[in-house]
């Protein structure tokens, strides 16, 4: 530790980070809302004097009748849009913010609900193997057609009550049994559909071991928070966190922050993660604002709106676009194909696991025995023209 001239340790309040953060396209369980279909949540390491004056001088260079300032409406017009990416120059630097596709997330969230149960005590392997990322974005590509999207609406509705009779397609081999072997999201609803005890019991616990009766597991903000505390959490100094006030943060703070916090890092330790990627101190406990009285949860939002209307206009060019490119979390989620491009290893691989894993489930065997040699064999004889033959 450095000391200062007289010998004497600094004053520890200097070394806190201020760290305001805020959303924006928050729809709550509805992931599948058309209007808004892309959730930001962004970060801004500032402290409150510094942000207030970087929001009075761009008041000053761009005039707006506007109280508190808000993204969404000052990027509709070319002087709000020079006022925006003015505060943006001004933190470079100094913010980091999560994007996610919303419909991309309900597929993972499909994965994490329906096959993660299965293999709840052992998932390791799905994940290093990466078939977490393929289920999701095959389920996304192929959620376009009736079948697909009902399957995810209904996978939706389900997550909200947990009542399996919200969605048959994956529940009730009868909904299914009229689509071809050759379908393509037939696989998963055969797992679904096989191993349907398992997973309807795993998932009823929600009730009872998330906050509110399960009613936030759909929820993509605290998954941000997340994200951001630890990304923050690397600069090795204690946290001052203001967040701007949402209910699902409210309600999961204490299995985010508190008792929750080790059990979370474990995890993401276990499903691949670096140790030294996770973990941060707070200063104080996480404060919850009202965004008209803090101009670091002003400027938050501006990043959120930004992130949000650049990500659904598919906007790559414009000034505020580049700005915002160079401070997105590698934790943001999107269109990646590459999991499911097929003719590459990693995806012939797990098409041919996801397969043998619908067979099982017909036959209800164990879907963990022998898996692991499985993927080895596939892994050793694929080739670009051939897999397993």
């Amino acid at each position: 530790m450095a000391f200062n001239e007289r010998d004497e340790p600094p004053d520890a309040s200097e070394n806190v980070l201020d760290l305001f953060l805020d959303e924006s396209g928050f729809t709550g369980s509805r992931l599948l809302d058309v209007n808004q279909p892309v959730f930001a949540y962004a970060s801004v390491a500032i402290e409150e004097r510094r942000a207030w004056e970087i929001l009075d001088r761009a008041r000053k260079d761009h005039p707006v009748q506007m109280p508190e300032l808000k993204a969404q409406k000052l990027l509709s017009s070319e002087r709000g849009r020079s006022l925006v990416a003015q505060v943006l120059a001004e933190i470079d630097g100094r913010y980091s913010f999560v994007v996610q596709n919303k419909r991309v997330v309900l597929c993972g969230k499909l994965f994490e609900y329906v096959f993660e149960p299965v293999f709840q005590f052992s998932p390791e392997l799905m994940y290093e193997k990466n078939l977490h990322r393929f289920v999701a974005m095959y389920c996304f590509i192929n959620s376009v057609d009736g079948v697909g999207e009902e399957t995810l609406v209904q996978f939706e509705s389900y997550m909200r009550s947990l009542d399996p009779g919200d969605a048959p397609m994956l529940f009730d081999p009868e909904a299914s049994a009229h689509l071809p072997e050759d379908h393509p999201l037939k696989l998963v609803l055969r797992f679904a559909n096989g191993y349907r005890d398992i997973i309807l019991a795993d998932n009823a616990r929600l009730r009872t071991t998330t906050p509110d009766e399960g009613k936030y597991v759909l929820d993509v903000s605290a998954a941000g928070l997340w994200s951001l505390l630890n990304h923050w959490g690397r600069q090795k100094r204690p946290l001052r966190v203001v967040c701007d006030d949402s209910k699902p943060i409210a309600a999961l703070l204490p299995s985010l922050i508190d008792e929750g916090k080790e059990f979370a890092i474990r995890r993401a330790v276990a499903l691949g993660g670096s140790p030294e990627q996770f973990g941060w101190d707070l200063a104080e406990p996480v404060a919850l604002a009202d965004s008209r009285g803090s101009p670091g949860l002003q400027i938050a939002d501006l990043v959120a709106s930004s992130a949000t209307r650049v990500a659904k206009d598919c906007d790559e060019s414009s000034e505020i676009a580049r700005a915002l490119d160079r401070h997105i979390h590698p934790h943001s989620i999107g269109t990646d194909l590459v999991p499911v491009q097929m003719g590459t290893r990693e995806a012939d691989v797990n098409w041919l696991v996801l397969m043998e894993l619908a067979d099982r489930a017909d036959r209800r065997d164990d879907p963990r025995f022998g898996l692991e040699a499985v993927y080895q064999y596939a892994e050793e004889s694929w080739t670009p023209h051939r897999l397993g033959g």
